[in-house]
């Protein structure tokens, strides 16, 4: 498989026909490095891109004032070093409406048109391409995503889609139900790790800790109902993200009639952390129904 580094950004290439693997999220963050990179989304792009088709993979935070989101939509020149401050000093109620639509704050026009060039380059590598195009992304393990293990969402042919998502279900349902218990231990321990990191905060920094415990609570007995409530796993058909974040950009790069799937996969922390091969398995199945 050929490999190729570009500016901020990975391509790999095994030379067949597949689709584009996209990672826009793979890299590694700074300031909340749980929250803002998708753990395990760049190997699991990679891996499927080995025997068939090409990955894309971003090798920059996702972080506005340090990096690009390379899932937004480029913001003008004005926008983008008006609200550079506002990410520089985490101002997060000001920068929070610039964050949801737009890919980068910059501290001048120079690095606004760094930016801006490699926005391009990265969406260039597959806008042109006449085969499917995959998103890979990570959804956290968390009470409201379940019964999710990867929530599909298309951007065109969602018929067909859904169709597939309710064979994959059929094939796999004793397959996911065997990881439920183990599911349910990543939670658990993910809350335990939560609630150790909060007591940590306490002895090292105590003026800004703030007590989560109750909060915590909540969350272990919402998950506990969700479980109860549905007691298995499956992929889930738009259940929890509906692609609003780049369908401006999607739309602007792809024609209307483009004939091939445009697809987002949500993949479970539970899966992309501990278990891609499974994920990898179960995309690879989907990109056959297709």
């Amino acid at each position: 498989m050929r490999s190729d580094i570009r500016s901020c950004y990975l391509v790999f290439d095994s030379g067949k026909k597949g689709p584009v693997y996209v990672a826009p999220h793979a890299a590694v963050a700074f300031e909340k490095p749980g929250d803002y990179q998708d753990t395990g989304t760049h190997y699991i792009a990679w891996r499927l891109a080995q025997n068939s088709g090409k990955a894309v993979i971003s090798s920059i935070s996702r972080e506005r004032h340090i990096g690009i989101d390379f899932y937004r939509s480029p913001p003008d020149e004005k926008g983008a070093l008006e609200n550079f401050e506002f990410f520089l000093l985490k101002k997060k109620r000001m920068s929070r409406p610039f964050r949801k639509k737009y890919a980068w704050v910059a501290k001048d026009s120079d690095e606004h048109e760094y930016k801006k060039n490699t926005f391009a380059n990265f969406w260039g590598e597959f806008s042109s391409e006449k085969r499917p195009v995959f998103f890979i992304h990570r959804q956290f393990l968390n009470p409201i995503r379940h019964p999710s293990i990867i929530d599909v969402i298309p951007f065109n042919n969602e018929k067909k889609v859904r169709e597939v998502v309710r064979e994959i279900n059929a094939k796999y349902t004793d397959f996911l139900n065997d990881m439920l218990p183990m599911y349910k231990q990543s939670f658990y321990f993910k809350s335990e790790c939560i609630r150790f990191k909060q007591t940590l905060k306490k002895t090292l920094n105590p003026r800004v800790f703030r007590n989560i415990e109750p909060k915590l609570q909540r969350r272990l007995e919402r998950f506990d109902r969700k479980i109860s409530k549905y007691p298995h796993l499956k992929l889930t058909f738009m259940k929890n993200f509906k692609g609003s974040a780049v369908r401006e950009q999607i739309s602007k790069t792809f024609p209307e009639d483009f004939e091939h799937p445009i697809i987002q996969f949500e993949i479970s922390e539970f899966l992309s952390r501990r278990f891609p091969e499974v994920a990898i398995k179960l995309i690879k199945e989907f990109e056959k129904k297709l």
